[in-house]
């Protein structure tokens, strides 16, 4: 009786040899499968990095040019501060007592009528359709000299705020290209035509560089709103490349644990084969032993009943411990492994040491391994036996 419940036991040992045969083949079939897959997504994330630089360096590329334009508007603005020193030192020159002294001539000498006329097309608010450059006009333009003097002095906030019309300075040219429309033929007929005339010249200049440079803010506008789309496109490019990244991280990872399921299941059948050699050994041992033997099969067959559960503790450590230390080890075997096996409701029998150690490897293995310079320390030991 006792033989042929051994000759079971051996039996199912090769049916679950089998098994581990059947599992391995599957596992491997996985891992083929996943190997063309993460080559073809790592096609594409090579792909859609190369977009992503491209594009990033565009984005680059577009930023260095916006900083330029801007440098350049900026020097421009700054040339035009000089003009604009000159015409506000023009309008501290001013004083109600010239200016009152100017206003009561009854028939100011030539060329003063032009600077006043000057002034009075800068002032004009463009509403009508010819503006009055008498002498007249002049007169009633400075009548509240507080007032007048307040408009020139924000004349140049006007001008940018684009308040000012660019008919008036088109207005004026005839007038600055006549010979006598200088500062010091002005000023040597009225001081407050001087200072007038020296505005008027000033604040022109200013208006011609502040004219040269609105294109130029225009296209800044503009060329920064290209590199906000730039920026966006480099961003999203940035996104798809990081996401396909992930996927072949994730591919990868599915890989690597699929072909540590594999050697898991490896492990496990070598070890199930080797335990199936030695029940066929013990087999024809036990057919020439008598009594002696008959005890051994009865104390292999208790031992065969706990050996489900040691193989299972054996293969999850296989499968699960080599990466980790000598301390993380112990606490996985001692804190999960065993409770969770001998868990009544699970059924499982297993032997009381709950050694890993007394399936994969024998004394006769570890005394090899020490003669092959393997330190004998357990962590030592249990590298050995997973690797064998």
């Amino acid at each position: 009786h006792k033989l042929e419940a051994t000759a079971e036991s051996v039996s199912l040992l090769e049916r679950q040899l089998q098994a581990k045969q059947l599992e391995v083949e599957e596992k491997k079939a996985q891992c083929d499968a996943l190997v063309p897959q993460m080559a073809e997504q790592k096609d594409l994330a090579a792909e859609e990095s190369r977009a992503a630089t491209g594009v990033a360096n565009a984005a680059a590329e577009k930023e260095a040019a916006v900083a330029e334009m801007k440098a350049r508007i900026d020097a421009d603005l700054q040339a035009a501060q000089p003009a604009l020193q000159a015409a506000a030192a023009a309008l501290d020159s001013l004083n109600k007592k010239d200016l009152g002294e100017l206003r009561t001539l009854g028939k100011p000498p030539a060329g003063i009528e032009d600077v006043t006329a000057a002034v009075l097309h800068l002032l004009s608010d463009g509403s009508a359709k010819r503006t009055d450059t008498s002498w007249k006009a002049a007169t009633v333009m400075m009548k509240d000299l507080n007032q007048f003097m307040a408009e020139l002095a924000a004349f140049k906030g006007k001008i940018d705020a684009g308040g000012v019309p660019k008919s008036n300075f088109r207005a004026i040219r005839p007038l600055l290209d006549k010979e006598w429309f200088v500062v010091e033929t002005m000023r040597q007929k009225s001081t407050a035509a001087g200072g007038l005339c020296e505005w008027v010249l000033h604040i022109t200049e200013y208006w011609d560089i502040n004219e040269n440079v609105e294109p130029m803010r225009a296209a800044a506008a503009q060329a920064e709103a290209d590199l906000a789309a730039a920026i966006e496109a480099r961003e999203a490019a940035l996104a798809k490349a990081a996401e396909a990244e992930a996927l072949v991280k994730g591919l990868t990872d599915a890989y690597e644990v699929a072909l540590q399921d594999k050697d898991g299941v490896i492990a496990e059948g070598e070890t199930t084969a080797r335990k199936l050699a030695l029940a066929h050994r013990l087999m024809a041992s036990l057919g020439s032993e008598g009594d002696r033997w008959r005890k051994a099969i009865v104390d292999l067959h208790g031992q065969s009943a706990k050996e489900v559960g040691d193989v299972l503790l054996a293969a999850a450590f296989v499968s699960y411990a080599g990466c980790f230390s000598k301390k993380f080890r112990h606490s996985l075997v001692h804190d999960d492994l065993l409770p969770f096996l001998r868990n009544p409701k699970h059924e499982l029998a297993m032997s009381a040491e709950g050694d890993p150690l007394h399936i994969l490897a024998s004394d006769a293995d570890v005394v090899q391994w020490a003669s092959d310079y393997l330190p004998s320390d357990r962590a030592s030991v249990e590298n050995g036996a997973i690797v064998t």
